[in-house]
């Protein structure tokens, strides 16, 4: 369960659970919040994850006392600090295990604070080495540690983007980057993320961030802290619209033009150490994040790290990535996405119609080996000669039937034939700009409205069909293709339908996505080489339907529309 609530203030205190719990005489001596050793709730604040595991010794007889019922009294039990921020927070509730408390409510109890952190701390850098401000957290031990981006050191023909907003760094070129270097008086913990605004916006919302979509990938930068890469993981897949949340749409003009708002972009784990630190920010493809500061947030290490020798093996794996580890210590050193290459040591298999293949792939890093299934290939099918006899024919209102055989495997299987082509009689008398026509096999109706000059669409056309019965029509386009045009291109969809279809002023609807090569189109520019397309999708006409339109998207399109069919369903 999830719930949110407003505050105008920030506030620092503990949430406790108010109920009972069931089985009071049998189970008072349980562990309240863990079952088996590990916990039994999940309990979030703001996306922030409370420590449960910290209170797996406590039992429900530490907060609860019981009654004459097999139910104990109503009472609190303390889940963990939290800090509450002005505006919308929020609080889910997530059961993991079993579990014996009832819950009525959620309590906070805490005490205003000025801010989630305390007064920045400016350290200068007498030595040389970039300065930084020092935050300390009006809640727990976190520290933050926040550098500009711009105070870093460029490397040689690295610089910065032109028309980049100011005091906001955006690299350049590929291989471009900028390095830090400062003393820090503490061991910590935490992760690093990059504070900014992404240009382009709301354009390029669905872009990634991490990983463009048009780039790298494994990332389109590089970021160390302390010579270890910091790792992105799936981050790397994740949209700027999905990080920035539909409240950011109108972005912050104080940025600049089409920036989005700033937002500190979690990038992943890194470590401080007490002494000497670096970090380094290198471009590996085009991004659209224009950085204002770097943002360290940490706790106390429980011991200082100790970088592994640059030709460590990389001992650590998981199935998306590997790292290198130092004995003793649980940090995860330049932890990197697995690099899958094709694996010369073992053999592949190729599919059949009835074994799927394996390929077989080796990490050109750590060395961990991989298979993948392959899918069935299509079955290679004939006519059946032993049935063919029995075959049916299709006509426009029932299916025909065709038997078939895998000329591979002998597999056999019945096979429904499209219907057959409507046979349409002669013109009937015209119902505005719509001609109509009558099956002579079915006695289906349809109406065609011819254009005066078949050529490219430049703009929405209108026919006038006032009188046409109510009901839902199939749309055919009659087309040809320009000479030379790559027949595999979408006739009817780009990003958006090409074309789009409505009775008098009702919701446009789209098309399929096919190719001009699905459609069978000639490759001439005249109507004698053009074709009927297959149904394109339906509309619905009304009992006083008056207007057929065509709406034309504007997209890049070979093809030349020279009339439209309307076919009468239902």
């Amino acid at each position: 369960m999830s719930f949110k609530f407003n505050v105008d203030k920030y506030f620092k205190g503990k949430m406790y659970l108010f109920g009972c719990m069931d089985g009071w005489s049998s189970n008072s001596s349980k562990n309240a919040f863990s079952y088996n050793g590990n916990p039994n709730i999940e309990v979030k604040v703001n996306d922030e994850a409370l420590d449960i595991a910290a209170l797996a010794n406590v039992v429900y007889t530490d907060f609860l006392s019981g009654d004459a019922s097999d139910y104990s009294d109503d009472g609190y039990g303390c889940i963990g600090d939290i800090l509450l921020v002005p505006g919308v927070n929020y609080v889910s509730y997530k059961r993991l295990a079993s579990m014996n408390t009832l819950v009525k409510d959620f309590v906070f109890v805490g005490e205003e604070v000025d801010s989630e952190w305390g007064e920045g701390q400016a350290v200068a850098a007498a030595d040389g080495s970039i300065a930084y401000v020092k935050y300390q957290s009006n809640v727990d031990n976190r520290v933050k540690v926040e550098w500009k981006a711009l105070d870093g050191t460029m490397a040689e023909g690295s610089s910065n983007k032109s028309g980049t907003p100011d005091g906001y760094l955006k690299l350049n070129s590929n291989t471009n980057k900028i390095s830090y270097a400062f003393n820090f008086d503490a061991d910590l913990d935490g992760q690093l993320y990059q504070r900014g605004a992404m240009d382009g916006y709301p354009g390029n919302s669905s872009c990634t961030y991490f990983s463009q979509t048009k780039g790298a990938k494994y990332g389109n930068f590089e970021m160390k802290v302390n010579d270890s890469i910091v790792y992105i993981g799936d981050k790397r897949n994740v949209s700027y619209g999905d990080m920035l949340g539909t409240s950011s749409a109108e972005g912050d003009a104080s940025i600049g033009n089409n920036y989005s708002e700033v937002k500190d972009w979690l990038i992943g784990e890194a470590f401080l150490k007490n002494g000497a630190n670096t970090a380094s920010f290198e471009r590996v493809d085009s991004y659209n994040l224009a950085v204002s500061h770097f943002v360290f947030i940490g706790k106390p290490a429980a011991k200082a790290h100790v970088n592994p020798a640059a030709d460590a093996a990389f001992a650590g794996q998981d199935a998306d990535s590997h790292w290198q580890q130092v004995e003793g210590d649980a940090f995860k050193f330049n932890r990197g996405e697995h690099r899958w290459v094709a694996d010369a040591d073992e053999t592949d298999t190729e599919s059949t119609c009835t074994v799927k293949g394996v390929k077989h792939y080796k990490c050109e890093v750590c060395g961990m080996k991989k298979t993948e299934e392959l899918e069935l290939k299509a079955h290679t099918w004939v006519s059946d000669e032993d049935l063919a006899s029995t075959d049916t024919a299709s006509t426009c209102t029932v299916h025909g039937i065709a038997h078939m055989k895998c000329s591979v495997c002998g597999a056999k299987e019945a096979q429904e034939l499209p219907l057959g082509e409507h046979s349409w009689g002669d013109a009937q008398t015209a119902i505005g700009d719509a001609v109509p026509h009558e099956c002579t096999a079915c006695h289906a109706m349809c109406y065609e409205l011819t254009r005066a000059t078949p050529d490219k669409l430049k703009a929405d056309v209108t026919w006038n069909v006032t009188g046409l019965p109510a009901g839902t029509y199939e749309v055919h386009l009659y087309a040809c293709i320009k000479a030379g045009t790559n027949r595999s291109q979408n006739l009817m969809s780009g990003d958006v339908s090409r074309y789009q279809f409505r009775f008098d002023e009702g919701d446009y609807v789209n098309t399929g996505n096919k190719t001009y090569e699905q459609f069978g189109f000639g490759a001439g520019e005249n109507a004698a080489s053009c074709a009927w397309t297959d149904a394109l999708c339906n509309v619905v006409a009304g009992d006083a339907a008056a207007s057929f339109t065509i709406h034309w998207t504007d997209k890049g399109y070979s093809s030349f529309i020279v009339s439209v069919r309307l076919v009468k369903i239902a």
